[in-house]
């Protein structure tokens, strides 16, 4: 399984929030997002004006980060074998690597 290649950026425009790859020059106004990791469209209030949900700029921020997180993960796993053995490796470290390469 292939993922975009990090490292990813949120911008957080009014009425929504696009995740795309760090050296893409787009911004979540443009069409069509096919280039986009994840889109959200924020919503009106009661005074007609854009807003976003806090919790999905809080998810946005979380998964642009997933890249550079699963890597720093990897150089962990790396760096307790090295000192230890694979067994000191936690199951934790080895379920959540296999679940974000999929497996």
């Amino acid at each position: 399984m292939k993922h975009t290649k990090g490292p990813w950026k949120v911008d957080e425009r009014v009425g929504c929030i696009a995740i795309y790859p760090a050296d893409e020059k787009y911004n979540c106004l443009d069409m069509p997002h096919h280039n986009f990791v994840a889109y959200w469209h924020g919503y009106m209030d009661e005074e007609k004006t854009w807003q976003l949900h806090e919790k999905d700029l809080a998810n946005a921020r979380l998964i642009a980060a997933a890249p550079e997180l699963l890597e720093a993960l990897k150089d962990a796993r790396q760096q307790l074998i090295a000192l230890c053995s694979e067994n000191d490796v936690p199951d934790s470290v080895n379920l959540a690597i296999a679940k974000a390469e999929g497996k």
